[in-house]
């Protein structure tokens, strides 16, 4: 695992060398970039290094236990119960088309003028439901809709979401869309 820190503005690839100081964690890998720029490289420990390739492991073997059609279709009808839901609420913006089946399983919306900063916080704190806020680095987007102020809050199901999470995160976003009546 390499944290690297670019120097220039520019971003490339080139040759690199390692050094090897006597300490394991402490080796420095200067890598020349492309373009004349220099990029500082350091390594963390190598032992975490087979700790993400046994993880990376664990995620392919468990995955592969179930097809990704399913996979596609428990997270697209999560997505599909929540909007129906959620459009029924007073003073909630969702944003996008759902009519289409190749849609990811992300929902993005709004509580009347809440901050999504404010909502995502307050998500967490209250239900333990983490979100996203903000522009998500997307701001073309948030100035065609009118949400370069506020941002938006951006829900994203995942098949290991059960419709107990989903019926929770309904119920916080009714009680605070009543709380902003």
């Amino acid at each position: 695992i390499l944290e690297a820190v670019a120097l220039t503005g520019m971003v490339c690839a080139g040759l690199f060398y390692v050094t090897y100081s006597g300490n394991m964690t402490d080796m420095s890998v200067p890598i020349t970039m492309a373009f004349g720029g220099v990029m500082a490289v350091q390594c963390i420990n190598f032992g975490f290094v087979g700790s993400i390739i046994a993880g990376l492991l664990a995620g392919v073997q468990e995955i592969q236990k179930i097809t990704a059609e399913e996979i596609w279709k428990k997270e697209r009808n999560l997505m599909e119960c929540f909007v129906a839901k959620i459009k029924q609420i007073p003073n909630v913006k969702i944003y996008g088309d759902f009519s289409d089946k190749n849609r990811c399983p992300i929902v993005s919306l709004n509580i009347a003028g809440v901050d999504s900063s404010q909502v995502s916080e307050w998500l967490l704190e209250e239900y333990e439901i983490a979100v996203r806020s903000g522009a998500h680095c997307a701001p073309l987007m948030h100035e065609a809709l009118g949400t370069v102020g506020q941002g938006a809050v951006r829900f994203s199901f995942s098949h290991y979401n059960t419709e107990e999470e989903v019926d929770t995160a309904i119920r916080a976003i009714q009680e605070l869309s009543v709380d902003e009546e």
